[in-house]
């Protein structure tokens, strides 16, 4: 296979068809780091495409930065405009993407079976790049440290080089432009952010104020919804805290809010939110932390019907956390993410991801409903074994059913 330079030029002109100039990047793709292979070229894909087929064959990956910049670095500083929001799906489903309610414009395929997705739009200032990419992110699962607005993407109409050659290709192209309303994207104005900025500086949690934003309602109807998720998540970041310790925390939240809940007075949604926080039951991460303690201080060595399946000691523990989240649960189901499962045990999602399509084909879980973007799947523990005894009781579980 040969780089196709027409296919890149067809995706810089439906990226952005008015551009003369780009910024062209490249690395080298085995990591080796070899530094005859990192460049960065300024300039159209006429001017450098011959080089860029070069560094190609000698196995460097193409990458292009998305956003315009000045032609002189590509750092956040050098960013003039905005071009488009994109998100790396870094292994997470592109089906949710499509269907959404506003689709991307272009699709690329990067690596088989991983998709980029592009939405054009007119109204992103530079500022306003970093909010909005991590709205996207959070919203499909898509891969976290793709939020800044100097990133660089692969560029289509090269080959990937990491593994077994794969030419990276577009996939899916449309017209058009969004504003990021129509994205479902309320950015706060420059005043509300620094003025939010210097009320979060001063409060004993410093990640309240970066994740204000997930609390924020996007239509009419979500007021309440959003201030007891904002509740649970405040009680988490502290035992001892009362509702009146975060008063200018829902002062900030309900000017941010506004212009999506149609409610003038702040005691309206300060009330909300103290019904919202006595009613609190499981402050967020609550029950995951206790599962992973729980499941973590058992000594019970893996079962012989799973040890005869291939389970190593990681499988078990994750098969642990889930029988303790269902323990938690009762007869509901439990959800996790693939995402918070792969942090746990240090690996990458699309491998947790493959350890529980593992355990429902096994019988250890029973799907309940399967997750989309950022809405974790839901499951029901079903294997009868110490995993969902307590700790310290080694009994089975279906022993203790039937005692």
């Amino acid at each position: 296979m040969r780089p196709d330079l027409v296919q890149a030029q067809a995706f810089l002109t439906a990226l952005d068809e008015g551009a003369a100039s780009w910024s062209f990047q490249t690395f080298s793709d085995d990591g080796s780091g070899r530094g005859e292979l990192v460049r960065l070229l300024h300039g159209s894909l006429e001017k450098h495409g011959a080089t860029l087929e070069q560094l190609n064959d000698k196995g460097a990956g193409i990458f292009v930065t998305v956003n315009e910049t000045d032609g002189r670095g590509r750092t956040k500083g050098n960013i003039t405009r905005g071009r488009a929001l994109f998100v790396d799906l870094d292994g997470a489903p592109i089906e949710p993407v499509l269907d959404s309610p506003a689709p991307p414009h272009i699709v690329v395929e990067s690596s088989p079976n991983r998709y980029h997705a592009y939405w054009r739009v007119v109204d992103c200032p530079p500022t306003a790049c970093e909010p909005a990419l991590k709205e996207l992110i959070r919203r499909f699962d898509g891969d976290p440290a793709c939020s800044d607005r100097s990133r660089v993407l692969r560029l289509p109409g090269f080959l990937h080089r990491k593994r077994e050659p794969f030419m990276v290709r577009v996939i899916g192209l449309e017209p058009g432009q969004y504003q990021l309303s129509e994205l479902g994207i309320v950015l706060p104005t420059e005043e509300v952010q620094k003025a939010t900025d210097v009320i979060f500086r001063a409060l004993p949690c410093s990640s309240v104020g970066e994740a204000l934003p997930r609390f924020l309602p996007r239509s009419l109807g979500q007021r309440n919804k959003c201030l007891f998720d904002l509740a649970r998540w405040l009680r988490a970041q502290s035992r001892t805290a009362t509702p009146d310790d975060y008063r200018d925390v829902v002062a900030e939240w309900h000017r941010l809010a506004r212009p999506n809940i149609g409610t003038v007075s702040f005691l309206v949604s300060w009330d909300d939110f103290c019904r919202g926080w006595d009613s609190v039951r499981h402050p967020f991460g609550e029950a995951l932390n206790a599962a992973v303690e729980a499941a973590s201080s058992m000594t019970i060595p893996i079962p012989e019907s799973l040890a005869a399946l291939g389970y190593s000691d990681v499988d078990w523990l994750l098969v642990r956390i889930c029988a303790q989240l269902q323990r938690k649960e009762g007869s509901k189901p439990f959800f996790i993410s693939v995402r918070v499962a792969g942090q746990l045990l240090n690996c990458h999602f699309t491998d947790a991801a493959s350890m529980l399509r593992t355990f429902v084909k096994d019988g250890v879980l029973e799907l309940v409903k399967l997750g989309t973007g950022a809405v974790a799947s839901r499951y029901r523990y079903v294997w009868p074994d110490e995993a969902a005894a307590a700790p310290g009781d080694h009994r089975r579980g279906a022993d203790q059913e039937t005692a």
